[in-house]
């Protein structure tokens, strides 16, 4: 499955949490060339321009091998997860090297950033 049909499934409200995972691993590799050699302000400009941000990292766990957190915008992604869609919104992922650096990032820019409402 590609990554349009993943995220037609996830606008239907059809998508599983593999599909969505698949969907965001496409979504920060696409990322990389970027985000390569950025700094903390690069990143977080990157994330405040986006409305959903996900980071995505490896696991060792072979049964799920890919592990995925929304930095921010996790809201208005149950919002789209139960079917009630926005007009407009951007999506992106982030690569990161461990679930603790993804809920770092969300913390330091994301949900759960002190300026959140700020932005």
């Amino acid at each position: 499955m590609n990554i349009d049909e993943i995220f037609n499934k996830l606008m239907n409200g059809t998508a599983t949490r593999s599909e969505i995972t698949q969907m965001f691993a496409v979504l920060a590799n696409d990322s990389l060339p970027n985000l390569r050699g950025a700094g903390i302000s690069e990143v977080k400009q990157f994330v405040d321009d986006k409305n959903i941000v996900a980071g995505v990292w490896n696991t060792e766990n072979a049964a799920s091998p890919i592990g995925c957190a929304i930095i921010k915008g996790e809201d208005l992604f149950n919002t789209l997860a139960h079917n009630s869609k926005p007009t407009e919104f951007k999506l992106a992922a982030l690569p990161c090297r461990s679930a603790r650096e993804a809920e770092a990032l969300c913390l330091a820019i994301g949900d759960l950033a002190p300026d959140h409402n700020l932005n």
